[in-house]
């Protein structure tokens, strides 16, 4: 694959740890992005909601969502490392693909 020619120089390991920072900063960066777009004082809309009794506290959002994004990455990292080998691997990475570009699309 391209990215194993680009990079072959690199020890397999040394690889597989560059596109594991790389997916996990990839998805972080996203949900940075995403935790922008919604600062307490463009969310006034949110604030405004009647929530349910059991809509959870503000402060958990940050680290549940670094969590998931985070584990998101290794998870794809995982895919990756499974798959490039194979000829058409990559192919089981496009609908996560599609899927984050939704997420960010979705963003206002």
């Amino acid at each position: 694959a391209l990215i194993d020619e680009i990079l072959g120089i690199l020890h397999p390991k040394a690889l597989e740890v560059f596109v594991l920072a790389t997916w996990i900063g990839a998805l972080l960066g996203m949900s940075t992005r995403i935790a922008l777009a919604f600062k307490p004082n463009k969310s006034a809309w949110y604030n405004a909601l009647q929530k349910p009794w059991f809509t959870p506290p503000r402060a958990l959002f940050p680290p549940v969502w670094t969590t998931l994004y985070v584990l998101m990455g290794w998870s794809s990292w995982r895919v990756w490392r499974e798959d490039r080998h194979r000829s058409l691997g990559y192919l089981n990475l496009i609908p996560f693909a599609i899927q984050l570009g939704f997420n960010f699309a979705w963003v206002p």
